[in-house]
């Protein structure tokens, strides 16, 4: 989570879209993988216990062959097409941003 655009993704997942999907959704549960997650999130999830955080793990497959969906919201950089064959390779759905599909 080093990169910009991977902190103001998942910054702007946790602020604007996680509180809609909690209430449609209550029974609902976010998992975080990334290293060094900055600290405003660390927060939310302390205030949040449907938030968790994992950090770093050596293999996100089980995690992505597990999930109900999957999101990428990077609003800024490039990359989430990569991103998107990987969850689609282990069956995940995807939720993406209309910025991030391409025609």
């Amino acid at each position: 989570m080093d990169q910009y655009s991977n902190i103001d993704a998942i910054l702007y997942f946790c602020e604007n879209v996680w509180p809609l999907v909690k209430k449609r959704f209550p029974e609902m549960r976010f998992s975080i993988i990334g290293n060094n997650p900055p600290q405003k999130l660390l927060d939310m999830a302390i205030n949040d216990d449907r938030i968790k955080i994992l950090g770093y793990v050596d293999d996100v497959r089980p995690f992505f062959e597990s999930a109900t969906i999957s999101v990428c919201p990077i609003r800024d950089g490039g990359g989430p097409e990569l991103k998107f064959l990987m969850r689609w390779q282990w069956g995940c759905l995807l939720y993406p941003q209309p910025l991030d599909v391409k025609v």
